[in-house]
């Protein structure tokens, strides 16, 4: 299906309210900022968005330098790893 999803039923497991995200980027000073974004959400099959609800240093961070990492995962232990490319903010 893309880089993050192998199949639908993952791509609707992530859609979900029921999940943790865990989003890495990396400080000022090169050290690893790890952010919890319970709102990240696929947005088709090769994009990714997640909420503006205040601002933060991740946020920031990732502007600055555009490679990300994330981990989401279910209660049921389930899990998706990968990178991203900050492109906008709308």
């Amino acid at each position: 299906m893309s880089n993050f999803f192998s199949s639908i039923e993952d791509y609707d497991k992530m859609s979900g309210d029921s999940k943790i995200g865990l989003v890495a980027t990396i400080d000022r000073e090169g050290y690893p900022h790890i952010t919890f974004l319970s709102s990240i959400q696929p947005l088709g099959e090769d994009k990714m968005t997640f909420g503006q609800f205040t601002e933060g240093l991740s946020k920031e961070f990732m502007i600055e330098r555009t490679k990300a990492g994330f981990l989401i995962f279910t209660p049921a232990l389930e899990y998706w790893t990968g990178t991203m490319d900050y492109e906008k903010t709308e």
